[in-house]
């Protein structure tokens, strides 16, 4: 289970909000309620576009999700290892 994206998704006020959410991560509402559960694992791009949507979001006091969070091929990358904090 993805606690960040549980409860930022969580912290979006109304499901419009939360579609908002989907469209601007390139994905359907149903994939990022998989990516929660564990059912599915998110790639390395859709990690990336998952965390880029989180921060245009703009929740205060919600921690965003971050690709190292969603992706293992992120979070094990040599470039997040030395860059952890600076993404895009």
């Amino acid at each position: 289970m993805n606690l960040k994206l549980k409860n930022f998704l969580a912290a979006l006020k109304s499901k419009r909000q939360q579609e908002r959410f989907a469209f601007l991560a390139e994905t359907s509402l149903g994939s990022l309620r998989h990516l929660v559960t564990g059912r599915r694992k998110a790639s390395a791009e859709k990690a990336i576009a998952i965390e880029r949507a989180a921060k245009r979001m703009r929740i205060a006091g919600i921690e965003h999700p971050t690709r190292a969070d969603l992706s293992e091929a992120c979070r094990n990358c040599e470039y997040n290892k030395t860059c952890a904090g600076k993404t895009e």
